[in-house]
């Protein structure tokens, strides 16, 4: 095994912003918020996946359940 003790970055970091549209649905069957990520027609799997997971563990709320997303906790 090995440990990394020191790094260096050679290049400064370049921070990219791209638009993309966030669509949100509530399952009213599943009783759940579904979300998904395109950039024009194409769906964005992988932050669309992350996205969906963060709601699943609570890292991102939804509003319910008595929260006020307008209200920063």
């Amino acid at each position: 095994m090995e440990l990394v003790t020191f790094f260096n970055v050679e290049n400064s970091t370049e921070t990219l912003w791209k638009s993309l549209s966030l669509i949100v649905i509530f399952d009213v069957l599943e009783n759940e918020i579904k979300s998904q990520a395109r950039k024009g027609r194409k769906v964005l799997e992988d932050v669309s996946i992350w996205l969906n997971n963060s709601l699943f563990v609570g890292s991102i709320r939804d509003g319910r359940n008595g929260i006020n997303p307008d209200k920063r906790n």
